[in-house]
């Protein structure tokens, strides 16, 4: 079953509109009204595609992506726009945009479909569904001329053998399903410890830090466990990893030197080059990885780092709802790619003076991009001393600017709560703890009413509710000292409600598609694994004493989990880097009882 899918992916792949008034045009999503003028009719995701789909007997195309990609603003332009495709795509097919940041759950499965399927992801996630829901096709990025062959093969395939795709994207789901469902026995602390080990041992990069040997990305939820790893075993190989990549990633094309903050990725094993978009949960996840780091390592450039990385935040993705931005685009004002992030220079001889150029010269360096004759610089510019040259170039790059997208998505800002927390207690910063203050009120406003997302038709999910939970509980416990309220308690419980199962983890509430419902453990993917956020919040407030009762004890939560963990953990320990660090600290209750 699972070759004949295989063929007809390789077989596929190789081998004037006149456009109504958009649905896409008022949505609160950038990436979705930017896309409102398209020539392909774009619908938003409802129950009323599927029943369309059924009714006209046509696949659905899912297309997902987000305001900061590149390569989405690029298909957009080649192919979304194009008078041709649109037509192609109009007649034969129902068109779906979906923003990925708002509807997680459906990007994470038809993602994990695309990497079980093709070997690799990454977005524009295009996904063709059958109209009974089952994925049958995903590919990425497609120049236009590709992207059109690629449409003419799938609509003549779906006419022809329309049954058969039928049974294929069926029969491949329930493989999926059985393969993603399947279970192993738990290992003992120390036997997981070995395994999670071996397998980093394996992936490690010792020349240049962090994981395998292509893209690099900073992983904080990888690095904060191990982290904690050391501080337990003082394993010296294990320092100098860590060391090495959080050395790597601030002193290489990673960290904006010039605005401070994270870019998502570098394209390369070197940290060299970046994929010019800033969200926000990688800055909020660095800002705990180098705090974590300068208290076990006592090196103050980390300290430092997590300050600027902090100010830029609130300086750059500050928003009028009283929240942070989801995310600043990979593009400037004038469509280029990275944009005000490269320099020429001329331009830099221009803004500074001599004395800044030569300490810039004995501090940064320059890397050349491909295909320009501009440069990155890179380096750290840490403290008051380099106050003066950064804000001339930060005034440089206002004047082509990169568009923020200003949704407020509830996880990623209580994941920054806890950030912001955390670097209060260490800094005691005015402004700091002002910001977070507000952004305390924000968010216990919309934990007291309802956590759902309006713009995909009331939907939760279960990341609200668990960094919501944990920046609430974060804010109350380490910095206003005041014990938690019922908002808090309240999030735990719904969470429990509509997210956890006797056989495990639901992400979302609801569902379209016959997507697999549960999951034994999460894996750690933007932000660390949700289900372990909720559980580790249970043991602490039953362990603080305050509202513990009503609340559902973490360990009777995990009675169905205590003795097996999922095949995928087992099979890639490092992509559940929070579970493992769970089972670690926790055991099992054999393990509790006997003081393993």
């Amino acid at each position: 079953m699972l070759i004949k899918l295989f063929r007809f992916i390789l077989l596929i792949s190789v081998s004037a509109v006149c456009l109504a008034e958009s649905r896409l045009i008022n949505h609160p999503s950038p990436y979705m009204r930017m896309h409102a003028n398209d020539a392909v009719k774009w619908r938003v995701w409802d129950q009323s595609v599927i029943q369309q789909a059924k009714k006209e007997n046509k696949l659905i195309l899912i297309s997902i992506g987000y305001y900061a990609c590149h390569w989405c603003h690029v298909m957009k332009q080649e192919s979304f726009t194009n008078k041709k495709i649109g037509e192609l795509i109009n007649k034969h097919f129902l068109a779906v945009k979906v923003d990925r940041e708002l509807n997680p759950a459906l990007d994470s499965y038809l993602m994990s479909f695309m990497t079980n399927t093709n070997g690799y992801g990454g977005w524009p996630l295009n996904v063709f569904v059958t109209p009974q829901g089952y994925p049958l096709l995903g590919i990425v990025y497609k120049p236009a001329d590709d992207f059109k062959k690629l449409l003419v093969n799938v609509q003549g395939k779906w006419q022809s053998d329309n049954e058969e795709l039928k049974n294929l994207a069926k029969q491949a789901f329930e493989f999926f399903k059985l393969k993603n469902s399947k279970e192993v026995e738990a290992l003992p602390a120390n036997k997981l410890k070995q395994h999670f080990v071996m397998q980093l041992h394996q992936m490690a990069d010792d020349l240049q830090g962090g994981l395998g040997e292509q893209a690099k990305f900073p992983r904080a939820p990888l690095m904060l466990m191990l982290i904690d790893l050391y501080k337990n075993n003082n394993d010296e190989w294990l320092k100098k990893f860590i060391i090495l990549t959080l050395d790597q990633m601030m002193q290489g094309g990673l960290h904006d030197v010039v605005a401070g903050g994270f870019f998502r990725y570098t394209v390369d094993p070197g940290w060299t080059t970046p994929h010019f978009e800033k969200m926000l949960y990688t800055n909020a996840g660095l800002i705990q990885v180098y705090l974590k780091a300068y208290q076990v390592f006592k090196n103050e450039k980390y300290k430092q780092l997590a300050i600027e990385t902090t100010e830029f935040i609130i300086r750059d993705m500050k928003i009028k709802q009283g929240g942070f931005a989801s995310s600043i685009n990979s593009q400037d004002g004038r469509g280029v790619e990275g944009g005000s992030y490269i320099w020429s220079k001329g331009i830099l001889q221009e803004l500074l003076t001599v004395d800044q150029i030569k300490k810039i010269k004995r501090h940064w360096q320059y890397i050349r991009l491909q295909d320009t004759e501009d440069v990155l610089p890179v380096g750290l510019a840490l403290g008051n001393e380099w106050r003066a040259i950064k804000q001339r170039l930060r005034a440089k790059r206002k004047l082509s600017p990169h568009a923020v997208d200003e949704k407020q998505l509830p996880s990623w800002n209580g994941y920054f709560l806890t950030s912001l927390a955390k670097i209060v207690n260490l800094t005691d910063r005015d402004d700091f703890k002002q910001t977070g203050e507000k952004l305390y009120r924000v968010l216990h406003r919309q934990a007291a009413t309802e956590l759902s997302r309006s713009a995909v038709g009331g939907r939760k999910f279960i990341e609200d509710y668990a960094f919501v939970a944990q920046g609430l509980f974060d804010w109350r416990h380490d910095v206003i000292n005041k014990p938690q309220d019922a908002v808090i308690k309240n999030l735990l419980n719904e969470a429990v409600r509509l997210f956890a199962s006797k056989d495990g983890w639901r992400l979302s509430d609801t569902a379209l598609l016959p997507m697999p419902s549960d999951h034994i453990n999460l894996p750690d993917a933007q932000l660390p694994a949700a289900d372990v956020v909720i559980l580790r919040l249970l043991h602490r407030i039953v362990g603080e004493g305050s509202l513990s009762q009503g609340l559902p004890a973490a360990e009777s939560l995990g009675t169905n989990r205590w003795n097996r963990l999922s095949a995928g953990l087992m099979a890639s320990p490092v992509d559940f880097a929070s579970q493992v660090s769970y089972q670690l600290e926790y055991g099992t209750p054999n393990q509790i009882k006997h003081g393993k």
